[in-house]
């Protein structure tokens, strides 16, 4: 996130937008193929004719019988529609007004980055030697309403620097932990449909919100936009706090480990 819209805004300035995106089409292909042809492991060992069977209909038999893995969508849903609100118009409206030169963009990246560093090597080895996986939760969409409702009265480019760490480092909890509840929510020869249904839910999201959050600017104002966000994180906080399940086995896990998980 830090280095990479870096060297692509300078290949692009250097070339065209049209060379620079035959360059990343290459350099994608060029680094992803031999990673999952030669390093990617076997996660499970499904024979293949019991693979052959997995059908499409499968997917609704598992979501209705599975009370942990709708709620881990739920919350999902929920997340990714604040987060699409709120970031379409403070990267895409606000910093580009805020911001004077081309180096503001780099200050950005350089503050999710530190910020995503912070909470992942200081701040969450702390907190969840104390705190249950659904007190993180709550603590994080705390964290996550207040920056989406600070970003509506936001005035100045240090000030938007500020909102922007405390929201990445909020949605990189909140997510993680609706990660591991989709995941741990299935056996693990189900893992590929539950993280299936998450990318679905998670591209629906990003297709239908922008719709909405494009209404607002045009009609109302863009407030609306973190409005909604925020109030979505309302939503989700009382719905952790009223219906959300303490699961023990996945205190500790809220973040993915560095090290290799053997199966």
């Amino acid at each position: 996130m830090f280095f990479g819209p870096i060297v692509g805004s300078k290949v692009a300035a250097w070339t065209s937008l049209r060379t620079s995106q035959f360059i990343v089409g290459f350099v994608l292909a060029g680094t992803m193929i031999p990673v999952v042809m030669f390093l990617l492991p076997t996660t499970h060992s499904i024979p293949r004719l019991a693979s052959a069977r997995l059908r499409p209909q499968d997917y609704w038999h598992m979501i209705s019988k599975n009370s942990a893995l709708k709620e881990g969508l739920l919350i999902r849903a929920l997340l990714i529609s604040a987060y699409v609100c709120y970031e379409m118009i403070s990267r895409n409206f606000l910093l580009r007004n805020f911001m004077h030169n081309t180096n503001e963009s780099a200050y950005v990246l350089l503050t999710m980055s530190a910020s995503l560093l912070a909470v992942q090597f200081i701040v969450m080895p702390i907190v969840q030697r104390t705190a249950s996986p659904k007190r993180l939760l709550q603590v994080s969409l705390v964290a996550l309403f207040g920056s989406y409702l600070a970003a509506a009265f936001a005035n100045s480019f240090e000030q938007m620097l500020m909102i922007t760490a405390v929201q990445t480092a909020a949605y990189a909890v909140a997510y993680a932990e609706s990660s591991t509840q989709i995941t741990t929510a299935v056996e693990l020869t189900d893992l590929g449909k539950a993280t299936g249904l998450a990318s679905m839910v998670q591209w629906l999201t990003h297709f239908i919100l922008p719709i909405y959050a494009s209404q607002l600017v045009e009609h109302l104002h863009y407030t609306f936009a973190f409005y909604t966000s925020a109030l979505l994180s309302v939503f989700l906080f009382a719905y952790i706090s009223v219906y959300g399940k303490e699961t023990p086995n996945r205190s500790g896990t809220l973040l993915p480990s560095l090290s290799a998980t053997n199966y």
